[in-house]
């Protein structure tokens, strides 16, 4: 081997430094894969840590997620689902077409009682909050505050049969207001979790 002139004392500490730098960069724990800015970035890539695992996370972020007081992610970029709706006026029409079938259909019976004598302030709010909710203005929030729209429906017995209803009341709705195929089943695909997460009466059988 040639010599290098560098004394060996000084070769093993520039290779234990390099295992140390490298055991930090890449340790792992179970738990949630999370990017950690600023390590190697001299090699192009975004290196993970994790953070430990907790009980009942995956609940949290689910719960953080369906309640984030934000606009949905439309997979086609050149319009929105609040414009591919017509706007306000498309929205107030999908709403008003929605609560006229909670109002008259026998399939909504049990999504009926729960809402009360009047439609009047739930009709109201439907179409403020998805006015935001697919891209408009955030109308609902100025108004109301965060949408918070569990903590809102507590006082309201929703359970599997008053989703399905409301699910069927939404669907029949959009299929009649003459949006585009793809914007519909993206929304049903949106609000199905959404309408599951207003759940909050217990049922034998049902998670």
């Amino acid at each position: 081997m040639a010599a290098t002139g560098e004394k060996p004392e000084t070769r093993v500490a520039a290779a234990h430094d390099t295992r140390a730098r490298n055991e930090t960069l890449t340790r792992r724990e179970p738990g949630i894969a999370v990017a950690e800015p600023g390590m190697l970035a001299n090699r192009g890539r975004m290196p993970s840590r994790t953070l430990p695992a907790l009980p009942g996370w995956r609940a949290k972020r689910r719960l953080a997620t369906l309640e984030r007081p934000r606009t949905l992610e439309f997979p086609v970029t050149t319009v929105t689902p609040f414009e591919a709706l017509g706007g306000a006026e498309g929205v107030r029409r999908l709403v008003d077409r929605f609560y006229d079938l909670v109002a008259s259909a026998p399939e909504a019976e049990a999504l009926r009682r729960v809402h009360g004598p009047s439609l009047d302030s739930a009709r109201e709010k439907l179409a403020l909050y998805l006015t935001g909710w697919t891209g408009g203005p955030a109308v609902y929030v100025q108004r109301y505050g965060h949408p918070m729209l569990r903590a809102r429906h507590l006082p309201f017995a929703i359970g599997t049969r008053e989703r399905d209803e409301w699910l069927w009341c939404m669907e029949r709705a959009l299929e009649g207001h003459g949006a585009p195929d793809e914007v519909r089943a993206f929304l049903m695909a949106k609000l199905r979790p959404l309408a599951d997460h207003m759940r909050n009466r217990p049922e034998d059988g049902v998670p």
